[in-house]
Formats: C-alpha cells, sequence, structure tokens
C-alpha cells in the first residue's frame, strides 16, 4: 500500500494517475537517457548523534502517528517502512 499526501496526493490525483501505459513507457525511457549523479552517499551516523536524535524527534512528532514508532504502520492507512525495500536500497 502506498499514500501520497500533500502536493503529491494533489499530484497523483489530479495528474499520473491518468497516465496511459504509453506515456509511462515514454517517461521511463527519457529518465534513462539523463546522466546519473556523481553524489556519493554520506556516513552512516550513529544513533546517537545529535542529528539522528533530531531526526527521531521529527519522525516522533510526525510520521509515528500513521506509521508507529516502530515504522510497522498502521494496517490500511499507511504503509511499513521497516524492512521496506524502498527505503533500505543502497543509494545508485
Amino acid at each position: 500500500m502506498a499514500v501520497a499526501s500533500g502536493p503529491m496526493a494533489e499530484a497523483v490525483t489530479n495528474s499520473t494517475q491518468h497516465l496511459r501505459d504509453e506515456d509511462l513507457y515514454a517517461i521511463a525511457a527519457y529518465l534513462k537517457t539523463l546522466p546519473g549523479s556523481d553524489t556519493r552517499s554520506p556516513r552512516a551516523l550513529k544513533a546517537s548523534d545529535k542529528v539522528m536524535q533530531q531526526g527521531a524527534n521529527v519522525y516522533s512528532a510526525n510520521c509515528s502517528a500513521c506509521h508507529n514508532s516502530d515504522g510497522r504502520c498502521i494496517n490500511q492507512l499507511a504503509s511499513s517502512l521497516a524492512g521496506n525495500p524502498g527505503i533500505q536500497a543502497q543509494n545508485a
């Protein structure tokens, strides 16, 4: 299950949900022609790091109501973040 909110929900509702397969293939083909990024992934931070603690506070205040404190979601409300391959994937 996936949930779009804010401006992304508006884009899905009013635009992208209406794309035909041909449109999606054309967009994918175009994106594949763009050059890749030379950006490197940042080093992993320890959970005790100040930035990680700030992130935990932001998650607790803004995300945990739907995704639960453990990231396993509330069934039928929001997608699970725990073990989600889109989140776990290495940056290219």
